[in-house]
């Protein structure tokens, strides 16, 4: 139903001064909604950064001393497809975490397309675990 139309039938409905208590509701939902996105992609973008430092830590990982040798095999599991992928996925999370103009009108994502974030990721990085756990020198 339309905000016209709801507005129409306080109308008939004698429901005077309902329009700011509607306005009001209407607004904090939107606020709350766009706070869960923000949430959501926060999270997954910091997901994202776990994954690829569970892909690398191989052979390094953050905020260690040391270099592991051994498991620089496992980094030719990773290909160009997964670095873009990763980086446009990243991007769409860092997209959704930063304010747009308002002019752009820029519209929240489904909560079917944040699923879809959240498959992609659980997909890549169960392909790149795949991949990296067959990767042996020969």
């Amino acid at each position: 139903m339309e905000r016209t139309q709801i507005f129409d039938l306080m109308g008939e409905l004698k429901l005077y001064g309902m329009r700011a208590a509607f306005d009001e509701i209407m607004a904090t939902a939107v606020k709350r909604q766009h706070e869960t996105v923000k949430s959501i992609a926060g999270a997954l973008r910091d997901t994202w950064e776990i994954a690829v430092e569970e892909v690398v830590g191989h052979v390094i990982r953050r905020l260690s001393n040391e270099v592991k040798t051994p498991g620089l095999v496992k980094l030719t599991a990773i290909t160009i497809a997964d670095c873009e992928a990763m980086r446009d996925a990243f991007g769409r999370c860092s997209e959704l975490l930063h304010s747009a103009a308002p002019a752009l009108n820029r519209p929240l994502p489904t909560p079917d397309a944040l699923s879809a974030e959240i498959d992609a990721l659980a997909t890549w990085a169960d392909n790149l675990r795949q991949r990296q756990g067959a990767a042996k020198l020969p």
